[in-house]
């Protein structure tokens, strides 16, 4: 703005008082430097060493306009800074930053010299948009700019805030709506996940828990009544030969990954042999079982669970602060197992022939006519902007978009710190483009392994808690019998009965981890000590003193010094998003450890 305001500046000069603007050069020769095109040359674009040497002359005598000129030139230059301010303010509040994301600090390891970790970037948009995938009728989503509140009109309002809570539900309950909540856990949770949010807020209103439907409508779907049916589900006018042609199309468009844990073999067998009967080719995808011995030592090793995701703080989290009494292995064990087929399969996505990836839980039952739906489902109902799509989602939160998808979002009724937890459940047969898998996994990885949110550790709640970032799809779950249903073969699911497991063996090997990497990282410090000493943060005394060091900028740092025995021992603490640690000057760093947030 102040460099633009000075070009105006100078030009206002030339035009009014023809002073102080740079001398325009001759013809020039062949052997003459060309200057820089533009309707008017000023001394950016005409180097002054290219003049003559009689116009060098007169440019170098002052001008006595020059002080009108200066003046006016700073005129300008204000009045370019505040239209840029205004500007800038009105950028800022239209909210338009999904590209503009602020880098994170750097951690331990980029400090040391390592390659900088990933920074957060929405999903890269589909390849495709000529409607080979998708229906080219359907207008694309807008991105969703924030979560979606319900709106409760005041007297409303009132009314749920004096319903009266369940003592079992989770710490929080004063901060939410509890009407939304009991319609939630009373409707749809009890209703079998198989109803209608309408038929879910009349069950709920009969126990005055909240208003009847034809009261006030609560509607955590929008427009329900385009996708939020039950004969919807069914298949109708199915033409001569088109059961053929999707099995052909099937075949020939979509890979199908199972995702099944070595140990339940049971469970294999019996999706082995449903898939063989309908003529689906598959492999499988080993699940992953955290509570195995030294399997969480196993999935840190092959990084299917992050080196720095501590299972520790994460249940810490999870009892004291949300107060749930249960664990968090088995949705643990699900994420790993998802992200671990996304990561590789998008690894291999140049070997691989086919542009769709179908990963399957080794729970769910494929319709008889699962080709011919599926490919109805993307030519007729499904926008091209779509990233992720479940095949079979319960309780469904966003927009009806066609008869048969909804468009997820994130529900604004609940808190971030819990992943926007209690909708849009359901990922057991979740479609992807191997195009935009890789990016997909990098996001949701992010999203899932975070200690200070473990509620997004089960990765259907991730998934949708960025579904405002991520163009995500859902077929609804009560439509019947719908492309697939849940086999139902004990009242809990595997992820649930791993989550009751008594975590202890997990907890002890996550703190035989901790000492092993602080002796690792210990050692990796010191032989960087030379390249630290070039960074911001290391501050040398006399000798061999050394006096601070730090891994990464911070505002909270406290340093303690004590003498004993001639040798000074200086101790650092930072609160850090990774590490404090206490150094032993001159000598070696002597101990590394975590503390309360870091």
């Amino acid at each position: 703005a102040l460099g633009g305001g000075r070009v105006l500046g100078a030009g206002w000069c030339v035009r009014t008082t023809g002073a102080g603007a740079m001398p325009q050069p001759p013809d020039q020769s062949p052997d003459m430097p060309q200057a820089a095109p533009g309707p008017m040359l000023n001394a950016r674009s005409t180097p002054y060493a290219v003049l003559p040497t009689a116009e060098r002359a007169a440019a170098a005598q002052p001008s006595s306009q020059g002080s009108s000129c200066r003046w006016r030139g700073c005129w300008a230059a204000g009045l370019g800074l505040a239209s840029a301010m205004v500007v800038g303010a009105v950028w800022l509040a239209s909210g338009d930053l999904q590209t503009h994301v602020s880098r994170k600090p750097l951690g331990l390891a980029e400090e040391l010299g390592f390659p900088a970790s990933e920074e957060s970037r929405p999903v890269a948009l589909p390849e495709d948009t000529s409607g080979e995938f998708c229906s080219g009728s359907l207008a694309t989503r807008s991105r969703v700019r924030t979560p979606r509140p319900l709106e409760f009109p005041e007297p409303w309002e009132e009314a749920c805030a004096n319903v009266a809570p369940a003592e079992s539900h989770e710490r929080g309950w004063d901060f939410r709506n509890r009407c939304w909540e009991w319609i939630k856990h009373e409707g749809c949770y009890a209703g079998g996940f198989k109803i209608s949010w309408r038929d879910a807020q009349t069950l709920t209103a009969k126990k005055l828990l909240a208003p009847y439907p034809d009261i006030f409508p609560i509607e955590p779907l929008r427009q329900p009544g385009l996708c939020e049916h039950h004969d919807l589900g069914a298949v109708s006018d199915l033409e001569l030969g088109e059961k053929e042609a999707a099995k052909q199309w099937f075949q020939d468009t979509v890979s199908v990954y199972v995702l099944s844990i070595p140990s339940y073999w049971q469970r294999w067998e019996a999706i082995s042999r449903h898939l063989k009967e309908l003529g689906i080719s598959f492999q499988r995808w080993p699940g992953v079982d955290l509570t195995a011995p030294n399997a969480y030592r196993i999935a840190k090793q092959s990084e299917l669970v992050p080196w720095d995701f501590n299972i520790t703080r994460a249940l810490a989290n999870w009892h004291i602060k949300f107060g749930v009494p249960s664990g968090i292995a088995g949705s643990m064990g699900r994420s790993a197992g998802h992200l671990s087929a996304m990561r590789n399969l998008s690894a291999g996505a140049r070997r691989a022939p086919k542009p769709l990836v179908l990963v399957l839980e080794d729970d769910v039952i494929l319709q008889e006519d699962f080709e011919v739906k599926l490919r109805r489902l993307l030519e007729r109902d499904t926008p091209c902007d779509w990233v992720a799509i479940s095949l079979h989602s319960v309780c469904p939160y966003g927009t009806c978009v066609s008869p048969h998808l909804s468009r997820v979002e994130p529900d604004g009724n609940e808190a971030a710190d819990r992943c926007r937890k209690g909708v849009n459940y359901g990922f057991g047969a979740m479609l992807y483009r191997l195009s935009t898998l890789g990016d997909l996994e990098a996001r949701l990885k992010r999203t899932v392994w975070d200690p200070e949110r473990p509620h997004c550790l089960d990765i259907d709640v991730a998934l949708a808690s960025i579904s405002d970032e991520v163009a995500y799809y859902a077929v609804p779950g009560m439509q019947l019998p719908g492309l697939l249903a849940m086999r139902e073969t004990s009242p809990l699911s595997v992820r649930t009965v791993l989550n009751e497991v008594d975590h202890t063996p997990i907890l002890e090997e996550q703190q035989q981890m901790d000492k092993a990497l602080d002796m690792e990282q210990v050692e990796l410090a010191y032989a960087y000590r030379k390249q630290l000493e070039r960074r911001e943060g290391l501050q040398q005394g006399s000798g061999n003193r050394r006096t601070y060091l730090r891994y990464r900028r911070t505002t909270q740092t406290s340093t303690t010094t004590q003498t004993s025995t001639g040798t000074t021992v200086t101790s650092v603490t930072t609160t850090t998003t990774y590490t404090a640690m206490t150094m032993v000057t001159g000598v070696r760093i002597a101990k590394l450890r975590y503390v309360e947030g870091g």
